[in-house]
């Protein structure tokens, strides 16, 4: 999603994951960190900051005390293949239920206490990317383009990448689409059982089921 808000002429995105939010920089790095990136902004005729770090969903209060009127999107998938995604990454099915429930803590926290936080379920994306991106340019005071749903060049792909990093700039770089069912197809019957057992409370906290239905809270 960020690599398509990111495709927008009025946005500045650096396309890799600064960190700059994080506790280890401390309060003052992290608004000095902010406000070079606005003064980037403005000498680059833009009008949005576009900053993209997963472990961010951790410090959306840090955020919000150093930029208070942030707008912030939270993007929250099904833990079953969310799970797969991070199993398939890293080799340990412990290690992936283990981040989806850490990162859905933090989710959960943060929906309870900003109101204006922007929720976004992957699923919802994936099947209807032309609505969702839209609404989020809309919110985002940036001009709508439907050329930015389809596959092509992205920011990710003028920063040196390796890794898991390059890997995703691959996959951001193709057109958007659904891809249900992989954690179905990954995991043994007794995987799934232990991704549904440690995940649910917290699916059910966020409206969604463990295979990516919404639930009703």
């Amino acid at each position: 999603m960020a690599s398509r808000l990111g495709n927008a002429d009025e946005v500045f995105f650096t396309g890799h994951e600064t960190g700059i939010f994080l506790p280890h920089h401390g309060i003052y790095a992290s608004a000095l960190a902010l406000q070079q990136n606005i003064n980037a902004c403005e000498v680059l005729g833009k009008k949005v900051f576009l900053e993209k770090t997963p472990k961010h969903v951790h410090v959306i209060d840090r955020i919000k005390w150093v930029s208070p009127g942030a707008l912030i999107v939270l993007m929250i998938r099904n833990p079953l293949d969310t799970c797969a995604s991070l199993y398939e990454r890293f080799g340990d099915l412990n290690y992936a239920i283990e981040r989806w429930c850490m990162d859905a803590e933090a989710a959960v926290r943060a929906k309870s206490r900003f109101e204006d936080l922007i929720v976004v379920r992957f699923e919802e994306l994936t099947a209807s990317p032309d609505q969702v991106l839209e609404r989020l340019y809309g919110r985002l005071g940036l001009v709508w383009n439907p050329e930015v749903v389809k596959g092509g060049r992205t920011k990710y792909d003028f920063v040196g990448l390796s890794g898991n990093m390059e890997l995703r700039r691959r996959q951001v770089s193709e057109e958007i689409r659904q891809n249900p069912g992989r954690g179905e197809l990954l995991f043994s019957e007794s995987q799934r059982r232990e991704v549904y057992r440690r995940t649910q409370w917290y699916a059910y906290q966020l409206g969604l089921s463990e295979t990516g239905n919404s639930t009703r809270l």
